[in-house]
């Protein structure tokens, strides 16, 4: 089942001035947190998230989220002070294939938002 994020929400994850920070846990439950401006909405307003290091202890325990069904939560924090939580599962992992390029390809060059890069 998907969350719906409130409409704030989106608009938050959409300000580069927001922080966006990402909670996952290890395989001993240990949670670790990290700032991620990665986080994004794609169009059908799902909640998508870009690791550019594959060995990052983050990527790590969001595969292991996925294969096991552990939550993840995001928190989203705007410039004026207001911000929103979300708590969910990870449902896919992207390591390579022209989905995963596309965002690969936005994220390298800062230009995410209406401009096609899977070509």
């Amino acid at each position: 089942m998907s969350v719906t994020i409130p409409k704030e929400a989106a608009q938050l994850l959409k300000d580069p001035e927001t922080v966006k920070v990402l909670a996952t846990v290890d395989e001993a439950g240990f949670p670790h947190l990290a700032v991620k401006q990665s986080l994004y909405l794609d169009e059908s307003e799902r909640l998508v998230y870009t690791e550019l290091l594959e060995s990052s202890r983050t990527n790590r325990n969001l595969v292991r989220s996925s294969w096991f069904g552990d939550t993840v939560s995001v928190l989203v924090s705007g410039p004026e002070g207001r911000s929103f939580l979300v708590k969910g599962r990870p449902v896919k992992t992207l390591i390579a294939g022209p989905v995963f390029r596309s965002h690969y390809k936005e994220i390298r060059c800062g230009c995410r938002g209406g401009l096609d890069h899977r070509a």
